[in-house]
């Protein structure tokens, strides 16, 4: 609003008033605002200010405000707060009042003005509305929009700029000359004939006018024939003209007094003679966007269920305006309705949806909705009730006529029109009769046939000169057509008659009867007396006056009359009617009998002499009689002419008197002004310096927050500031009247007893009062001394204390909290001097010594003394700095022993900030540090038994979701440098996590201990076991509150488990191979052997050489031996190792387990065997063992030889003996090699040679 009226030229000539949402209990700085903006003066309406152009007038608060003509008025709101709607209200009364007013809807909240536009437009006004997409808030913007109304829509400067150019074209299109209108008009008439097929020819020319005008404002036209050309090129522009003309203003229930009316009179009856089956049938005509027709389906809804019965009701709602249909079949209204809906019949009949309303379905199915123009298509047909308030306004009388006959067509006998507050029927009061002329409610009267009315624009097929007879009954339609042709043929036989009403105006004339009507010029009337021709006025008048006022019969005599030339004698014949037989007459007759000619009259004189003096006789009685009644009017009027004249003489008089007065007071006032223009001069700089002085208090007033109010010796108000409106409901308006006079917002009603005690005694007078909000204020009452020290009235100062009592409660209340507090608490609380040389008081509460009185040497009472030193330190920096002392020390105890305290004091400063002295309080902590110092001994040992143990614990809180864990657990787990402690299940193994899941979670529910293993891996990629147990901590519930967990490192533990596992599957095969081996050695020893010594010996030797390869693989934990290893231990074994009658060489060479024990065996039986009958049998013996690795088609080979020499002679053996087989069997069969034995002369040759796979390999 700002922007808009900052842009907004100063002298566009017109008057602006702005309507805004205000707070009711608030005064309004609006007008300050908008004046800061523009040079334009602003002010707040009050009372009702006449409108200048180039002024600009605000709303005031909880007010609304009504134009009337040139004048703008506030008055209060008429609807209860929440049903409001000032925009509309403001809108709709500056299109009754104005008509052409201009409209800008600009940022806002709500729909408040969306039902208002549609009267500005109406009216002829141009509708501005901000673009939504600006506005700070939408709503009321998009709420106008939603009308259809808008002419144009935009940002704040661009409709700044069409204003003004709607402004410019406004002052153009007012200047138009009346003939070009005229001629221009018809043209534009034409052409919207021709594009869209309606005619408003017959329409009021200044409503069409006003439509044409306000499209010529828009489209910035500035005559008729410039816009009668962009017309005929602009198609479109047809289609918004022909929408301008239709639009109609329509609200719920307008004119809420005649709806009542309508209720009472048109509704209860229609229920009341209405046919269950046949139900209620009702047309709208001119229905626009519906309310008119759901306002009616409300009222017989309504009346149904009073009457609690159920009928068909069909409402027929009809318009030419597309869009309207739309809007009202939708049924969806803005909340502004609450203006003109009662809160009972919105819920009753109403759906709230966000912002808007929607007619309920049982209304909506009432209502049909249709295109229809009344001036072109037939009407509806058997009707209770018509209403049409918005279309008969803007016809022309004679059309108005015919389409109220078209209602009387389509109504039933005795049916209901009802029209608008500007709209009449009385045109046509053969048809209907008035039932309520306030409410513009009328009925039809029943007529023994009718026809369908033939209008100008309706299409030639609907356009029947009889409406087709309907058969049944047949006598009743025979009986009605006879009486029909009686009437017809006496009014064709009758002489010319007229009807007429008690007023003289014509209700009915016969077919002939227009022959004796002669119209004077000047405006057209419906007396029968200005009608008729001069000749018959006269003695038309006397009879007619004899009918109503006496109930005579008369018939006038001739009077000769000219009719084309011919003057013929007429008579007229004047009978009352009534319509009671004892009450007066309402109606005449009056007939026309026509003579002959006056030529043939006088000619037939002289044939009768006597009937010729009868005749003149007769017409001099009736000249005499005329010439009675005309003195008699005569001087009637003489009479009334002559009183005037006395009148006139008299205020003759008096002016000529009043003329010599002014004469003679324009002399003294010449000699006045004289004199006033010597004082003007004195005046004028006293003036000035009573301005400036009335400036600086007006400022002075404005500025000031205090409440001042003058009074005078009577308690007359004579100023106040504008804070005593807040404390007493006076304005500006109420200056002189007593203060007595007025409420206030006081709980203290002694203002005028105090006020009369301060002008009695001449002494100031204060006390604090509360107001009705419960604030407080200072009073003040002084005498009003005036320049010459007298004494002239009171002055009343109001400050507001409320805050300053507030603080002092608070304080007290502060201080009684603290002082229950400290006798409350069981701590010891202390005053010490400024620099704590001197201790003022101490309550020791039974822990320390009580110190009643100020006392130097209480360092020596209460501290030890190897802690004073320390104490002191704190406290010269604590006086130094002007800061709490706060230390924890030792003392010693009111029963001697030492305990610990946890004292605390703060420095009390004076005004220059020095410390007056310190307030203080210490707890006893000595259990506190007692419990500290044995938790401290306890997590020690706790850590030393952990740390012993390898051992680490987690916590995890269920309440934060904290999960710690100490040093030792963060290394088991596997969290790293970076990693949060509650990442831990990150590190275990996917495979591991659904065991755990399962430990915790059924440890949570069953209050068990939990104890599962798992792995992690741990940064470098180490996968380490975890084993974990622990218990959850539960509340008074019974649920968990707290998980602890000590978790050990069991990887190595895991790894000897599974070393053992595999050790004693690996002894477990060893000795049933052993077994199997003894065995076999048992069974080829029994066979070779003799005797059972013989037996027993070898057998011996071969177990010991078994038993040396197994004690030689246990020494390598069974994974192997080394093949020089062996030969030395067999060596040993037979004491050869070392001898020179063995030689030994070959590489170094592994065996595994098996391959072992079968070299084992082999070379034992190849030293026995030589040791018995081979070369160490004799002392020149010896034998070389050898072996090598040659490579064989890309693998090896282990090539021994075994080679004695020197010993016996050696002779193939007869069969082979346990040590044969033994070498074949075992080495050959055990390690897939092959074995030839070479018994030479000199020694026996033992060659081996197997493949080094897995059982041989190189190294050791």
């Amino acid at each position: 609003m700002r922007q808009f009226f900052n842009q907004l030229p100063a002298d566009l000539g017109f008057a602006y008033v702005v309507i805004v949402h205000l707070a009711p209990d608030r005064p309004s700085q609006l007008a300050e605002i908008l004046g800061a903006c523009t040079t334009m003066p602003v002010q707040q309406v009050e009372d009702s200010p006449h409108l200048t152009p180039n002024c600009i007038y605000v709303i005031p608060p909880d007010k609304e405000l009504v134009i009337d003509g040139d004048d703008v008025s506030a008055r209060p709101f008429s609807e209860p707060r929440g049903h409001r709607a000032p925009i509309d209200m403001f809108f709709r009364s500056v299109a009754a009042g104005r008509g052409d007013g201009m409209a800008v809807v600009l940022s806002g909240a709500g729909s408040d003005g969306a039902v208002g536009v549609r009267a500005i437009k109406e009216g002829g006004g141009v509708v501005f509305v901000q673009d939504p997409a600006e506005a700070e808030y939408a709503m009321m913007p998009r709420s106008a929009l939603s009308s259809g109304t808008a002419d144009f829509v935009g940002p704040v400067d661009r409709l700044v700029e069409r204003f003004v150019e709607v402004t410019r074209s406004k002052r153009a299109v007012g200047a138009l000359d009346v003939d070009e209108s005229e001629r221009e008009l018809r043209r534009i008439v034409h052409f919207l004939r021709a594009r869209t097929g309606h005619d408003f020819s017959s329409y009021k020319r200044a409503t069409v006018m006003r439509r044409v005008t306000r499209r010529m404002q828009v489209t910035r036209r500035t005559n008729l024939h410039d816009y009668a050309g962009y017309l005929s090129t602009n198609p479109e522009e047809a289609q918004e003209l022909f929408s301008d003309l239709l639009i109609s203003v329509t609200t719920f229930f307008r004119d809420p007094s005649a709806y009542e009316v309508l209720v009472e009179d048109a509704i209860k009856p229609i229920f009341d003679d209405a046919d269950p089956e046949a139900g209620l049938r009702v047309w709208v005509a001119g229905c626009a966007t519906g309310e008119e027709a759901y306002s009616v389906a409300i009222l017989l809804l309504e009346e149904a269920e009073r009457r609690r019965v159920t009928l068909p009701i069909q409402i027929f709602a009809t318009d030419l305006d597309e869009g309207a249909l739309g809007t009202a079949r939708e049924a969806r209204y803005p909340e502004a309705i609450q203006a003109d809906v009662s809160e009972e019949r919105l819920r009753r009949f109403f759906v709230r949806e966000g912002r808007h309303y929607r007619v309920k379905k049982d209304v909506r199915d009432t209502v049909l909705f249709a295109t229809h123009s009344v001036l072109k298509d037939p009407p509806f047909m058997r009707l209770d009730l018509i209403t049409c308030r918005n279309l008969l306004i803007y016809m022309e009388r004679e059309l108005q006529r015919q389409v109220c006959t078209l209602f009387h067509y389509g109504l039933k006998p005795h049916g209901f029109l009802f029209v608008g507050s500007a709209e009449t029927v009385e045109a046509t009061p053969d048809i209907f009769f008035t039932v309520s002329r306030d409410a513009r409610l009328y009925r039809a009267r029943p007529q023994a046939s009718r026809n369908l009315p033939k209008l100008n624009q309706m299409p030639a097929e609907h356009r029947p000169h009889v409406p087709a007879p309907s058969r049944e009954p047949e006598r009743e339609e025979r009986e009605r057509g006879l009486g029909a042709t009686h009437i017809h043929a006496l009014e064709g036989g009758a002489p010319p008659s007229v009807l007429v009403d008690h007023e003289h105006r014509i209700l009915h004339l016969s077919p002939n009867a227009g022959r004796y009507l002669l119209p004077s010029a000047g405006p057209f009337t419906a007396d029968l007396a200005g009608l008729v021709r001069p000749e018959l006025r006269l003695d038309l008048r006397t009879a007619l006056r004899r009918a109503f006022d006496h109930g005579d019969h008369s018939l006038t005599l001739p009077v000769p009359v000219a009719f084309n030339g011919t003057r013929r004698r007429v008579l007229m014949q004047v009978t009352p009617v009534r319509t009671d037989d004892d009450g007066p007459a309402s109606q005449a007759l009056v007939f026309f009998l026509e003579g002959g000619a006056v030529e043939e009259v006088e000619l037939a004189a002289g044939s009768g002499g006597a009937d010729e003096t009868q005749r003149l006789r007769e017409e001099l009685r009736a000249a005499e009689e005329r010439l009675k009644n005309s003195r008699v009017e005569h001087e009637n009027t003489i009479q009334d002419l002559r009183v005037a004249n006395e009148e006139l003489q008299s205020i003759n008089e008096e002016y000529r008197s009043t003329s010599e007065e002014l004469e003679t007071s324009k002399e003294e006032l010449q000699s006045m002004n004289e004199e006033l223009q010597t004082v003007n001069s004195e005046l004028k700089s006293k003036l000035e310096s009573v301005s400036t002085s009335h400036s600086d208090l007006q400022n002075l007033v404005a500025a000031t927050d205090i409440g001042t109010l003058f009074l005078d010796p009577e308690l007359r108000i004579r100023m106040f500031t504008p804070r005593i409106a807040d404390l007493f409901n006076i304005t500006e308006a109420d200056i002189g009247r007593t203060i007595t006079d007025f409420t206030h917002r006081l709980t203290y009603d002694g203002i005028t007893t105090d006020a009369t005690a301060v002008l009695r005694d001449l002494a100031p007078l204060e006390q604090e009062v509360a107001t009705a909000e419960g604030g407080w204020l200072m009073m003040r009452l002084r005498p009003y001394r005036t320049i010459d020290d007298r004494i002239d009235g009171i002055v009343v100062t109001f400050i507001d204390v409320t805050e300053r009592r507030e603080a002092v409660a608070r304080m007290q209340e502060s201080e009684e909290r603290f002082r229950a507090l400290v006798q409350a608490t069981s701590d010891v609380v202390y005053r010490m001097g400024p620099d704590w040389t001197e201790m003022w008081e101490l309550q020791g509460r039974g822990f320390l010594e009580d110190t009643g009185a100020p006392d130097r040497n209480w360092p020596d009472k209460y501290i030890l003394l190897e802690d004073q030193a320390a104490v002191w330190e704190r406290i010269k920096r604590s006086v130094r700095d002007k800061v709490p002392f706060e230390l924890e020390h030792r003392v010693r105890q009111a029963d001697g022993s030492v305990g610990w305290t946890q004292s605390r004091a703060v420095p009390l400063l004076d005004d220059e900030g020095e410390i007056r002295e310190w307030f203080g309080a210490a707890s006893d902590v000595t259990e506190r540090r007692r419990s500290e110092e044995e938790l401290r001994e306890a997590r020690d040992l706790l850590t030393m038994a952990t740390n012993a143990s390898h051992v680490g614990w987690g916590a995890w809180d269920l309440r934060t979701g904290k999960v710690t864990w100490d040093a030792r657990g963060q290394e088991i787990i596997g969290l790293g440098s970076g990693m949060a402690d509650r990442d831990w299940l990150d590190r275990v193994l996917p495979d591991d996590r659904p065991e755990i899941d399962a430990h915790l979670t059924e440890s949570m529910r069953e209050g068990r201990h939990f104890d599962v293993e798992f792995r992690v891996t741990h940064p470098d990629g180490k996968v380490c076991h975890v084993h974990a147990t622990g218990i959850f901590e539960r509340d008074a519930q019974g649920q968990p509150l707290r998980g602890t967990a000590l978790v050990r490192d069991i990887t190595e533990l895991r790894n000897w488990q599974e070393a053992q596992r595999l050790l004693i599957g690996e002894l477990n095969h060893r000795v049933k191979n052993m077994l199997t081996v003894v065995q076999s050695v048992a069974y080829q020893t029994q066979r070779s052997s003799g005797t059972m010594d013989d037996f027993c010996a070898a057998f011996e030797k071969r177990l010991q050489a078994l038993a040396a390869a197994h004690a030689l693989l246990t020494r390598g934990n069974w994974t192997g031996a080394s093949l020089r290893t062996l030969v030395h231990d067999m060596l040993q074994g037979f004491s050869l190792d070392g001898s020179d009658s063995v030689a030994v060489e070959g590489p170094d060479v592994t065996l595994s387990p098996n391959a072992t024990i079968s070299f084992t065996m082999a070379l034992h039986e190849l030293v026995t065997n030589a040791l018995k009958y081979g070369a160490l049998s004799v002392p020149e013996g010896n034998v070389a063992l050898t072996w090598r690795v040659d490579s064989d088609n890309g693998g090896k080979r282990l090539c021994l030889s075994w080679a004695e020499h020197g010993g016996p002679a050696v002779t193939p053996p007869t069969r082979n003996g346990f040590g044969t087989r033994m070498l074949k069997q075992g080495v050959a069969h055990e390690l897939n090699g092959v074995v030839s034995l070479d018994y030479r002369p000199d020694g026996l040759v033992c060659s081996m040679e197997m493949p080094m796979d897995g059982s041989i390999r190189n190294g050791r």
